[in-house]
């Protein structure tokens, strides 16, 4: 769901129109704002998709690294 922005005409604009068209296309849970990237690209085609999460145990040690499949930007 888009998130939607209400409009006061007594109120200044709070930002440009392009960044205004981002917030409006942009939806909840989305990593980054829309339409930023390259036209038509999707997350599936981004460099930050996938990354390894590691677990340690109380003494730092590294237990294990398995291969996540969220954004690395935003891990």
């Amino acid at each position: 769901m888009a998130h939607k922005i209400n409009y006061n005409p007594h109120l200044a604009r709070g930002y440009p129109e392009t960044i205004e068209q981002q917030i409006r296309t942009t939806y909840q849970g989305q990593a980054h704002f829309a339409n930023t990237g390259p036209f038509g690209a999707t997350c599936a085609e981004c460099g930050f998709l996938g990354y390894y999460r590691r677990r340690h145990n109380a003494c730092g040690d590294l237990i294990s690294a398995s291969r996540w499949g969220g954004c690395a930007k935003f891990s």
